[in-house]
């Protein structure tokens, strides 16, 4: 068999097999932090096919209209003000798999070759679940020149008037625009005991709860350390947890109606200082400063371009290696519908007594 015929046929394969995989690395990598999985098991996680940006309807004012009345009274008809959107670019996260000529030939036989392309996959799978979970926790504005994701800290931000977080959707928070209906819940610490930092948890959770529809939050991030002084301040008969949350391995504790999670690569917002991944066993100075992340997750939504859900593409002979090479590709961004829903409590004292 020629060279050229092998290749064609063994790319068909290698290529089969990745199809077969997509829906599988989409799902693991959706469960890869407890807000992804939190959003997907809320149906937040949705598909949009195509189109030039993503555009999030708001409704953040009141209709007029609505009165009480008797009998032949007029109706009034003027219209309402208050319904707007905010408008998210796109953003692309992608790599390469590849297998050489000579990994090929090391690992000949179907059985060894599915194996090699199987670690290859776990590979890339690993490395995607990092690099979005830092896309989306720790950072405070989309790195590389912009390109990342909107990060949860600049929806979720200790400062939602200046920077980027000012211009969250293209709409303006700065302290002129008077757009007081875009910022999110922002409250700073000044517990000096762990029983005292629970009821700002609870003060936090009931802002966010605010503004009517009866919609609350339902998740609350934290690092480390926070999560064991708010462990520490509960009862033993107080420490309920929110099974399904368990269920998908992440420990969590319930906080009123939401889920309490900590996040290994939570940053310090108060001095907005990322963790530091070279540090993260020194858990005593990274973060300098605890930090709280109270999400209504029903106003979040992870928009996925339909036709770039993870997709893999063929496995082709490079060009100028002697190797074949397929992309793995993603397309879409994390959006926010109502960012009064959302909240932060920045400067915990991580030292706190019970």
């Amino acid at each position: 068999m020629a060279v050229n015929s092998f290749n064609k046929k063994l790319n068909a394969l290698l290529t089969s097999t990745m199809e077969n995989y997509e829906e599988t690395l989409a799902d693991n990598v959706f469960r890869s932090n407890v807000t992804l999985a939190k959003m997907k098991e809320k149906g937040q996680i949705t598909e949009q096919d195509g189109g030039s940006r993503i555009v999030q309807p708001l409704l953040y004012g009141r209709n007029k209209t609505i009165q009480s009345y008797n009998g032949y009274d007029r109706f009034k008809v003027e219209p309402s003000d208050g319904i707007s959107a905010a408008v998210y670019e796109w953003r692309q996260v992608g790599g390469t798999i590849t297998i050489s000529r000579k990994e090929n030939r090391m690992n000949s036989g179907k059985a060894q070759l599915f194996n090699l392309l199987e670690k290859k996959i776990m590979q890339a799978e690993m490395t995607l679940q990092e690099n979005v979970n830092g896309q989306l926790i720790n950072a405070f504005e989309p790195g590389n020149s912009g390109k990342d994701l909107t990060p949860l800290n600049m929806i979720v931000s200790a400062d939602p008037t200046s920077g980027a977080a000012a211009n969250l959707g293209g709409i303006s928070t700065a302290p002129t625009a008077g757009n007081d209906f875009w910022k999110n819940q922002v409250l700073t610490s000044s517990a000096t005991t762990a029983s005292e930092l629970k009821w700002e948890f609870y003060r936090l959770y009931n802002l966010c709860s605010r503004g009517g529809m009866n919609k609350r939050p339902d998740l609350a991030l934290t690092d480390q350390i926070t999560f064991e002084l708010y462990e520490a301040s509960l009862d033993a008969q107080q420490r309920y947890v929110d099974e399904s949350t368990a269920d998908l391995g992440f420990e969590n504790l319930k906080l009123k109606g939401a889920t309490l999670a900590w996040e290994e690569v939570m940053p310090d917002v108060q001095n907005q200082q990322k963790f530091e991944i070279d540090d993260e066993f020194d858990g005593s100075s990274n973060p300098a400063t605890g930090s709280l992340m109270m999400m209504t997750t029903e106003f979040l939504e992870l928009v996925v371009d339909s036709q770039t859900r993870f997709k893999t593409t063929e496995f082709k002979d490079a060009t100028d290696q002697d190797a074949s090479i397929a992309k793995l590709l993603f397309m879409g961004n994390m959006t926010c519908s109502n960012r009064r829903k959302q909240g932060v409590l920045k400067d915990i004292n991580r030292d706190l007594t019970l």
